[in-house]
């Protein structure tokens, strides 16, 4: 049994240190010439600062993390030189359990603005008093049958 629990202990230690929760510690560069990689530095837990990880995101979706974000770090060949970030939050901005709900999905700036689409349509909300802004060359809004448009507010301007 001895020997199997030090098996045991010597795979979680090559698995930890392979999977790193860091916290991030400065704003994000994007030195690549080619702008294909966003590169981040950050602090592990351990007070290790690393610079020019590497940042994964999905395709079509673009940030820039917030400093002091929490990030989870791979080092896929177990050298803590070359990291890759998989993942980015920060619980401080992060949907409340009323906001968002099993199935929804929400994309939300840190300032309170977001669009979020659910089983009851897609909400597009402003918090604060920047606009929202729609451009092109031809923008249709498409009603179903029996449909409604409403348009509220104070000052409102059709310029045609």
């Amino acid at each position: 049994m001895v020997g199997l629990n030090n098996l045991k202990s010597f795979f979680v230690s090559k698995i930890s240190s392979l999977i790193i929760k860091a916290i991030t510690t400065t704003s994000i560069e994007i030195p690549s010439e080619k702008g294909i990689f966003q590169f981040v530095n950050i602090n592990t837990f351990k007070d290790n600062p690393k610079n020019d990880i590497v940042r994964l995101q999905e395709y079509g979706f673009y940030s820039v993390p917030l400093k002091g974000g929490e990030t989870i770090v791979l080092f896929p060949n177990g050298s803590q030189d070359e990291g890759l970030i998989v993942k980015t939050s920060n619980v401080k901005y992060d949907p409340i359990d009323d906001e968002i709900k099993e199935g929804d999905t929400m994309i939300k700036h840190y300032k309170g603005d977001f669009i979020k689409i659910t089983d009851d349509g897609i909400e597009i909300n402003s918090k604060t008093d920047k606009p929202i802004v729609v451009n092109g060359k031809n923008v249709d809004i498409n009603l179903i049958t029996g449909g409604k448009f409403t348009v509220a507010g104070d000052n409102l301007t059709v310029d045609a």
